[in-house]
């Protein structure tokens, strides 16, 4: 075979190698990323750095700017040119004026979940259920509900979904009663899942609107109290 094109064989091998280490890179740092500022331990308002991640990470800053860069689309953060990436703050009139949409969207989600989850959108979400005393609680809620909407099998749906639960992600860091459980101990994604398991559109998606207006009397009474 030819130098030449030993040679070029060689360099797209090369290439092809730094492509899967960076990407895998990326996702390690949008992971680790995503959920600190989910889970509150990177407050909203905190303007974050890429040489400070990349050092952190021991990465180069493009895998860091990829990482914040899906962040960025997903409103997790917001990009501010020549500073960095701000993470988001949300407002009681944000989230009310989301909340609806989110009912409507989460309820149709439950439902369609019900008809089309496989076996392992039912094992993940027994699992995420499972580990709701390991992880941080309100980091828990977010993800309880995307794996939920994932079972759906709709992709557009279920990223909806996603986007405006992590708008209200930083709303449940600051009054985590806003998700509290009622005094009749209705466990709300328990019972969701095993409708979902159970195969019943009907129920699952009542039970996830009974929980969706409990959530939004409890945003509404701490709105007011805070007036």
């Amino acid at each position: 075979m030819d130098d030449e094109i030993v040679n070029e064989m060689e360099t797209r091998m090369q290439l092809n190698s730094q492509k899967r280490v960076r990407g895998g890179t990326t996702d390690l740092i949008y992971t680790h990323l995503k959920e600190d500022i989910l889970s509150g331990k990177i407050e909203g308002g905190t303007l974050l750095s890429e040489i400070e991640i990349a050092r952190q990470f021991g990465a180069s800053r493009t895998p860091v700017r990829d990482a914040l860069s899906r962040l960025a689309c997903e409103r997790v953060v917001v990009a501010l040119p020549q500073r960095g990436h701000l993470v988001r703050t949300i407002t009681f009139t944000e989230v009310i004026d989301s909340f609806h949409i989110r009912e409507i969207l989460e309820v149709e989600a439950a439902g369609e979940a019900a008809l089309h989850a496989t076996q392992a959108d039912i094992n993940e979400m027994r699992k995420v259920y499972s580990e709701r005393h390991k992880d941080n609680g309100i980091l828990w809620n977010y993800k309880i509900h995307v794996a939920i909407a994932r079972a759906s099998g709709n992709r557009l749906l279920a990223d909806l979904i996603e986007e405006v639960l992590i708008l209200m992600q930083r709303l449940l860091l600051d009054y985590p009663n806003m998700d509290a459980k009622s005094e009749d101990n209705f466990d709300p994604e328990k019972e969701i899942v095993d409708a979902i398991e159970a195969r019943n559109p009907e129920l699952a998606r009542e039970l996830m609107r009974i929980h969706m207006k409990q959530t939004v009397n409890n945003l509404l009474t701490i709105r007011d109290r805070i007036r």
